[in-house]
């Protein structure tokens, strides 16, 4: 996300804080050490510290970013029967590349308006393509989108524990039938 009347210099350090910090949030968990996001996007702590204050508010950007990646999945086709599927191995996908930051966002206050907005935006992705799979008989009838929060925490512990992205990849693609299987509406057995 660009941010208005930001110099190019400051966009270019953003960036890379932004892609080093979902690396080695992802690579090794939640307790990365801020001054290694700083070294690894080759900046300075200040520079880290100017931008980004602190982890969690480092992981809230980070997790923005997927977000709107996710949103343009989600708008694609919303009201197709299986937008839901789509978006769904979307964000499982997203859960296994930032899996890191997951704690980070979990650990945070959630009090935060930026948190509460975050859980929100989240939410907000599946409303239609929930919609449409229950019209059309695909998913459950009584599956809604606050649901996901429970299916991505389940997704959480599955990758807990799990080393190397490879593996977290196999558990999370696991993971995911079964969800599938769980969430099924009439229509799908046909």
């Amino acid at each position: 996300m660009r941010v208005r009347g930001e110099r190019s210099d400051a966009r270019r350090s953003r960036t890379a804080l932004l892609r080093a910090g979902a690396e080695l949030m992802a690579e090794r968990g939640k307790d990365v050490p801020m001054y290694e996001v700083a070294r690894r996007a080759g900046v300075g702590q200040a520079t880290l510290y100017r931008h980004f204050p602190d982890r969690s508010t480092l992981a809230a950007a980070i997790f923005e970013e997927v977000l709107d990646d996710l949103e343009r999945v989600a708008a694609a086709d919303p009201d197709d029967p299986r937008a839901f599927d789509v978006l769904l191995a979307a964000v499982v996908d997203a859960q296994v590349r930032m899996h890191g930051l997951v704690g980070v966002l979990r650990g945070g206050d959630r009090g935060l308006p930026h948190m509460v907005h975050l859980r929100d935006r989240a939410l907000r992705l599946f409303a239609a393509p929930v919609r449409a799979g229950r019209a059309a008989g695909t998913l459950r009838a009584d599956l809604e989108p606050t649901d996901m929060v429970i299916l991505m925490t389940m997704v959480e512990g599955v990758l807990q524990g799990v080393p190397g992205p490879q593996r977290r990849a196999t558990a999370a693609r696991r993971a995911l039938e079964l969800i599938r299987a769980a969430v099924a509406g009439p229509a799908a057995a046909r």
